[in-house]
Protein backbone atom coordinates (compact mmCIF):
# COMPACT_ATOMS: atom_id res chain seq x y z
CA UNK A 1 0.00 0.00 0.00
CA UNK A 2 1.16 3.44 -1.16
CA UNK A 3 0.81 6.45 1.21
CA UNK A 4 0.85 10.37 0.51
CA UNK A 5 4.49 11.76 0.01
CA UNK A 6 5.78 14.08 2.79
CA UNK A 7 8.42 16.77 2.95
CA UNK A 8 10.24 15.78 6.02
CA UNK A 9 10.80 13.87 9.15
CA UNK A 10 13.45 13.25 12.02
CA UNK A 11 14.94 10.54 13.74
CA UNK A 12 15.22 12.02 17.71
CA UNK A 13 18.12 10.32 18.52
CA UNK A 14 21.45 11.53 18.84
CA UNK A 15 23.12 7.92 17.22
CA UNK A 16 21.15 8.41 13.93
CA UNK A 17 21.34 11.30 11.38
CA UNK A 18 18.14 13.15 10.43
CA UNK A 19 16.59 11.74 6.75
CA UNK A 20 14.94 14.46 4.97
CA UNK A 21 13.19 13.77 1.50
CA UNK A 22 15.55 14.69 -1.38
CA UNK A 23 14.20 17.38 -3.18
CA UNK A 24 15.33 20.58 -4.37
CA UNK A 25 15.06 22.51 -0.90
CA UNK A 26 16.12 19.90 1.59
CA UNK A 27 19.44 18.03 2.07
CA UNK A 28 19.74 14.66 1.33
CA UNK A 29 21.86 12.01 4.07
CA UNK A 30 23.73 9.60 2.28
CA UNK A 31 23.18 5.97 2.51
CA UNK A 32 18.94 6.56 2.40
CA UNK A 33 17.54 6.14 -0.66
CA UNK A 34 13.97 5.80 -2.12
CA UNK A 35 10.74 7.66 -1.58
CA UNK A 36 10.06 8.47 1.91
CA UNK A 37 6.11 7.84 2.62
CA UNK A 38 3.83 8.98 5.38
CA UNK A 39 1.38 6.30 6.66
CA UNK A 40 -1.30 7.70 8.33
CA UNK A 41 -1.33 7.51 12.56
CA UNK A 42 1.67 5.28 12.23
CA UNK A 43 4.32 8.20 11.99
CA UNK A 44 6.62 7.82 8.96
CA UNK A 45 8.40 5.37 7.22
CA UNK A 46 11.22 5.13 4.55
CA UNK A 47 11.44 2.38 1.97
CA UNK A 48 15.73 2.20 1.77
CA UNK A 49 17.47 0.44 -0.92
CA UNK A 50 19.40 -1.66 2.05
CA UNK A 51 16.31 -1.85 3.87
CA UNK A 52 17.39 -4.85 6.21
CA UNK A 53 20.17 -2.94 6.88
CA UNK A 54 18.59 0.87 8.20
CA UNK A 55 15.59 -1.92 9.26
CA UNK A 56 17.99 -3.13 11.96
CA UNK A 57 19.77 -0.34 13.18
CA UNK A 58 16.46 1.57 13.99
CA UNK A 59 14.69 -1.39 15.23
CA UNK A 60 15.63 -1.32 18.56
CA UNK A 61 14.96 2.32 19.01
CA UNK A 62 11.43 2.57 17.64
CA UNK A 63 10.55 -0.97 16.50
CA UNK A 64 8.24 -1.61 14.40
CA UNK A 65 10.06 -2.47 11.62
CA UNK A 66 10.45 -5.14 8.87
CA UNK A 67 12.78 -5.44 5.58
CA UNK A 68 12.62 -2.34 3.67
CA UNK A 69 10.62 -0.01 5.78
CA UNK A 70 11.14 2.06 8.77
CA UNK A 71 8.71 3.37 10.73
CA UNK A 72 9.39 6.59 12.85
CA UNK A 73 7.04 9.18 15.10
CA UNK A 74 5.85 12.26 13.06
CA UNK A 75 6.21 15.60 14.04
CA UNK A 76 3.34 17.08 16.57
CA UNK A 77 2.95 20.90 16.53
CA UNK A 78 4.65 20.33 20.38
CA UNK A 79 7.41 18.57 18.78
CA UNK A 80 8.28 21.26 16.43
CA UNK A 81 7.63 23.59 19.22
CA UNK A 82 9.99 21.98 21.39
CA UNK A 83 12.67 21.70 18.55
CA UNK A 84 12.46 25.60 18.13
CA UNK A 85 12.76 26.30 22.14
CA UNK A 86 16.04 23.98 21.91
CA UNK A 87 17.64 26.21 19.08
CA UNK A 88 17.16 29.79 19.68
CA UNK A 89 18.99 31.56 21.77
CA UNK A 90 18.39 32.83 25.62
CA UNK A 91 17.55 36.43 24.39
CA UNK A 92 15.37 35.00 21.76
CA UNK A 93 13.72 32.88 23.61
CA UNK A 94 12.59 35.38 26.29
CA UNK A 95 11.10 37.86 23.54
CA UNK A 96 9.28 34.87 21.74
CA UNK A 97 8.08 33.94 25.50
CA UNK A 98 6.86 37.53 25.80
CA UNK A 99 5.27 37.45 22.19
CA UNK A 100 2.20 35.31 23.69
CA UNK A 101 -0.51 36.09 21.46
CA UNK A 102 -1.22 37.25 17.89
CA UNK A 103 -2.26 41.17 18.84
CA UNK A 104 1.56 41.18 20.82
CA UNK A 105 3.11 39.72 18.13
CA UNK A 106 1.58 42.97 15.49
CA UNK A 107 2.69 45.16 17.83
CA UNK A 108 6.05 44.08 17.92
CA UNK A 109 6.35 44.26 14.35
CA UNK A 110 4.87 47.70 14.49
CA UNK A 111 8.28 49.26 16.55
CA UNK A 112 10.95 47.86 13.55
CA UNK A 113 11.68 50.15 11.44
CA UNK A 114 10.16 49.06 7.37
CA UNK A 115 12.95 47.37 5.45
CA UNK A 116 13.68 49.53 2.89
CA UNK A 117 16.73 46.98 1.33
CA UNK A 118 19.31 50.05 1.01
CA UNK A 119 21.88 47.49 1.03
CA UNK A 120 20.49 45.45 -1.90
CA UNK A 121 17.65 42.73 -1.52
CA UNK A 122 17.04 40.49 1.91
CA UNK A 123 15.09 37.66 2.68
CA UNK A 124 16.00 37.50 5.75
CA UNK A 125 15.13 34.66 8.70
CA UNK A 126 13.58 35.63 11.94
CA UNK A 127 17.14 35.78 13.79
CA UNK A 128 18.34 37.88 11.52
CA UNK A 129 15.35 40.14 11.69
CA UNK A 130 16.11 40.79 15.72
CA UNK A 131 19.74 41.30 14.64
CA UNK A 132 18.85 43.77 12.03
CA UNK A 133 15.55 45.41 14.09
CA UNK A 134 14.01 45.82 10.31
CA UNK A 135 11.58 43.91 8.38
CA UNK A 136 9.44 44.31 5.10
CA UNK A 137 6.29 42.07 4.42
CA UNK A 138 7.82 38.71 4.17
CA UNK A 139 10.49 39.18 7.17
CA UNK A 140 7.41 40.14 9.17
CA UNK A 141 5.58 37.37 8.15
CA UNK A 142 8.21 34.82 8.72
CA UNK A 143 9.08 36.14 11.99
CA UNK A 144 5.47 36.22 13.06
CA UNK A 145 4.70 32.38 11.98
CA UNK A 146 8.21 31.88 14.28
CA UNK A 147 6.67 33.38 17.20
CA UNK A 148 3.10 31.70 16.72
CA UNK A 149 4.93 28.21 16.23
CA UNK A 150 7.04 28.38 19.38
CA UNK A 151 4.10 28.84 21.16
CA UNK A 152 2.45 25.27 19.88
CA UNK A 153 0.55 27.09 16.35
CA UNK A 154 0.78 26.36 13.32
CA UNK A 155 2.75 28.72 11.21
CA UNK A 156 0.70 29.37 8.31
CA UNK A 157 1.90 32.28 5.83
CA UNK A 158 -0.55 33.43 2.99
CA UNK A 159 1.10 35.12 -0.39
CA UNK A 160 -1.47 38.01 -1.97
CA UNK A 161 -0.24 37.56 -5.59
CA UNK A 162 -0.59 40.73 -7.75
CA UNK A 163 -1.32 42.17 -11.23
CA UNK A 164 2.32 41.68 -13.16
CA UNK A 165 3.03 45.18 -12.66
CA UNK A 166 2.74 45.28 -8.45
CA UNK A 167 4.00 44.04 -5.66
CA UNK A 168 3.11 41.05 -3.62
CA UNK A 169 2.46 41.05 -0.22
CA UNK A 170 2.63 37.91 2.12
CA UNK A 171 0.99 38.11 5.33
CA UNK A 172 0.67 35.44 8.32
CA UNK A 173 -2.48 33.41 9.38
CA UNK A 174 -3.85 32.56 12.75
CA UNK A 175 -7.12 31.05 13.98
CA UNK A 176 -9.03 31.55 17.45
CA UNK A 177 -11.74 30.14 18.02
CA UNK A 178 -12.13 28.42 14.70
CA UNK A 179 -12.11 32.09 12.94
CA UNK A 180 -8.85 33.25 10.80
CA UNK A 181 -7.19 36.43 11.08
CA UNK A 182 -3.87 37.85 9.92
CA UNK A 183 -0.38 39.79 11.23
CA UNK A 184 0.86 41.69 9.02
CA UNK A 185 4.26 44.23 8.38
CA UNK A 186 3.65 47.02 6.40
CA UNK A 187 4.49 50.57 5.98
CA UNK A 188 0.91 51.83 4.94
CA UNK A 189 -2.24 52.18 6.18
CA UNK A 190 -3.67 49.12 4.32
CA UNK A 191 -2.64 45.53 4.30
CA UNK A 192 -2.76 45.84 7.70
CA UNK A 193 -3.44 43.63 11.03
CA UNK A 194 -6.66 41.43 10.59
CA UNK A 195 -8.79 40.49 13.73
CA UNK A 196 -10.17 36.61 13.68
CA UNK A 197 -13.42 37.06 12.58
CA UNK A 198 -12.83 35.48 9.06
CA UNK A 199 -14.95 31.81 8.32
CA UNK A 200 -12.29 30.90 5.75
CA UNK A 201 -8.69 31.85 4.26
CA UNK A 202 -10.49 32.90 0.91
CA UNK A 203 -12.80 35.06 3.20
CA UNK A 204 -9.58 36.71 5.21
CA UNK A 205 -7.93 37.32 1.60
CA UNK A 206 -10.93 38.95 0.08
CA UNK A 207 -10.53 42.00 3.11
CA UNK A 208 -7.82 43.32 1.19
CA UNK A 209 -9.31 43.51 -2.08
CA UNK A 210 -10.75 46.81 -2.12
CA UNK A 211 -7.53 48.76 0.08
CA UNK A 212 -4.81 46.95 -2.29
CA UNK A 213 -4.80 49.97 -4.44
CA UNK A 214 -1.28 51.26 -6.09
CA UNK A 215 -0.17 54.58 -6.71
CA UNK A 216 -2.28 54.77 -10.11
CA UNK A 217 -5.42 54.23 -8.37
CA UNK A 218 -5.89 50.51 -9.70
CA UNK A 219 -6.59 48.14 -7.52
CA UNK A 220 -4.34 45.39 -7.89
CA UNK A 221 -5.25 42.01 -6.15
CA UNK A 222 -5.66 39.30 -8.53
CA UNK A 223 -4.65 35.82 -6.29
CA UNK A 224 -3.84 34.36 -3.09
CA UNK A 225 -2.65 31.65 -1.77
CA UNK A 226 -3.07 28.51 -0.20
CA UNK A 227 -2.11 28.48 3.91
CA UNK A 228 1.57 27.56 3.51
CA UNK A 229 2.68 25.20 6.09
CA UNK A 230 5.95 26.30 7.47
CA UNK A 231 6.31 23.10 9.39
CA UNK A 232 6.90 21.47 6.24
CA UNK A 233 10.42 22.32 6.52
CA UNK A 234 12.76 21.67 9.32
CA UNK A 235 12.65 24.91 11.70
CA UNK A 236 16.51 25.54 11.20
CA UNK A 237 16.03 25.78 7.67
CA UNK A 238 13.83 29.41 8.16
CA UNK A 239 14.33 30.03 11.70
CA UNK A 240 17.96 30.74 12.44
CA UNK A 241 19.17 30.44 8.58
CA UNK A 242 22.51 32.76 8.51
CA UNK A 243 21.69 32.97 4.21
CA UNK A 244 18.94 34.79 2.30
CA UNK A 245 15.43 32.64 1.94
CA UNK A 246 15.12 33.20 -1.47
CA UNK A 247 14.51 29.55 -1.45
CA UNK A 248 11.64 29.65 0.45
CA UNK A 249 10.01 33.04 -1.42
CA UNK A 250 10.57 30.96 -4.50
CA UNK A 251 8.57 27.98 -2.88
CA UNK A 252 5.44 30.33 -1.67
CA UNK A 253 5.21 31.89 -5.21
CA UNK A 254 4.97 28.13 -6.77
CA UNK A 255 2.36 27.28 -3.92
CA UNK A 256 -1.27 26.66 -5.22
CA UNK A 257 -2.79 30.02 -5.57
CA UNK A 258 -6.69 30.92 -6.25
CA UNK A 259 -8.05 33.76 -8.04
CA UNK A 260 -10.22 36.37 -5.90
CA UNK A 261 -12.47 36.95 -8.81
CA UNK A 262 -13.73 35.35 -11.60
CA UNK A 263 -11.85 37.54 -14.70
CA UNK A 264 -15.29 39.15 -16.22
CA UNK A 265 -15.84 40.97 -12.57
CA UNK A 266 -12.45 42.32 -12.40
CA UNK A 267 -12.67 44.04 -15.81
CA UNK A 268 -14.99 46.73 -14.26
CA UNK A 269 -12.95 47.66 -11.55
CA UNK A 270 -13.47 51.09 -10.18
CA UNK A 271 -10.14 53.21 -9.32
CA UNK A 272 -9.88 54.67 -6.13
CA UNK A 273 -9.96 58.55 -5.95
CA UNK A 274 -7.73 60.72 -5.79
CA UNK A 275 -8.78 61.59 -2.30
CA UNK A 276 -8.36 57.29 -1.21
CA UNK A 277 -4.85 57.25 -3.20
CA UNK A 278 -3.46 60.59 -1.13
CA UNK A 279 -4.09 58.85 2.07
CA UNK A 280 -2.37 55.65 0.74
CA UNK A 281 0.60 57.38 0.63
CA UNK A 282 1.24 58.24 4.26
CA UNK A 283 4.23 55.73 5.19
CA UNK A 284 4.33 55.01 9.17
CA UNK A 285 8.70 54.82 8.13
CA UNK A 286 10.28 57.12 5.90
CA UNK A 287 14.03 55.91 4.12
CA UNK A 288 15.68 58.41 6.63
CA UNK A 289 14.24 56.19 9.48
CA UNK A 290 15.41 52.96 7.72
CA UNK A 291 18.21 50.64 9.12
CA UNK A 292 21.42 49.38 7.07
CA UNK A 293 21.81 45.95 8.11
Amino acid sequence: MLFPLVDFFYIHDSTLPPIRLRDTILEPVAGFGGKVQAKPQRGFCVATPAGQTQAAVAAPLFGGCRRGVLFIYIYTTGMYADEIKRMLAPSEKKLFQKLSTPQKIQDYLDTLPVNYELAGETYMSPRRVLQAKTAHCFEGALFAAAVLAYHGQKPLLMDLRTAHTYEDHVITLFRTNGLWGAISKTNHPILRYRDAVYRSPRELALSYFHEYVESDGKKALREYSAPFDLTRLPPERWIVADDDLHFLVERLDKSKHFPIAPKKALRGLRDATLFERKAMDVVEWNPKQARKR
